[in-house]
């Protein structure tokens, strides 16, 4: 698969996971990333990705996604350490 059949998906809690559910059981090709592994785990085992920062999710994925709580979050994630 190359970059542009990637969608990226960060943030995997409630409503992330459950985001990241429908799009394996629809067929898509999904990178995901989480600072908590254990979210990550059990959609690893359904065929996801796991990426170790947001940086190389968005580095790979055509399409970024996230789905995280608060805008200073987002921030965090987009343009911190590691974004």
């Amino acid at each position: 698969m190359n970059g542009d059949d990637w969608i990226g998906l960060v943030g995997l809690g409630a409503m992330g996971s459950r985001i990241a559910e429908a799009m394996l059981d629809n067929g898509f090709a999904l990178l995901v990333f989480d600072e908590r592994r254990e979210a990550i785990a059990p959609l690893l085992a359904r065929g996801a990705t796991g990426c170790g920062s947001a940086a190389e999710l968005a580095d790979e994925a055509a399409v970024v996604l996230a789905s995280l709580p608060t805008p200073e979050a987002l921030r965090a994630v987009a343009c911190g350490e590691g974004g």
